[in-house]
């Protein structure tokens, strides 16, 4: 397993790799539409792997924003046949996301 920090307003951005999925973790609020995160994406997906979790049990919140760089997630996976798992969302997190209707192409632990 292999990880990696990245420092990015005033938060922090951890991905593991880890065989076939890797995880990208937010420590903190996810409330901006985040390049640092897609460009990690486009990384991932660029290594030929199409799973991702992203794990957001230590996230405070996500914003509309935040929900934009998701959405952007998903379109990026989606075009390879990829699919998202979210880990550790809280059930405000999930209504949220239900009532984007993003709720539908991912999946959640």
């Amino acid at each position: 397993m292999l990880e990696s920090d990245i420092s990015a307003n005033d938060r922090r951005v951890k991905r593991t790799m880890a065989g076939e999925t890797d995880a990208i973790a937010i420590n903190g609020p996810l409330d901006f539409n985040d390049t640092l995160i897609v460009t990690m994406v486009q990384q991932i997906i660029n290594e030929g792997k199409k799973a991702l979790a992203l794990d957001l049990s230590k996230a405070s919140y996500v914003s509309s924003p935040g929900i934009a760089t998701i959405i952007k997630v998903i379109k990026k996976l989606q075009v390879v046949g990829g699919q998202l798992l979210i880990i550790g969302a809280t059930p405000d997190m999930i209504n949220c996301f239900s009532t984007a209707r993003i709720d539908r192409f991912m999946k959640f632990m």
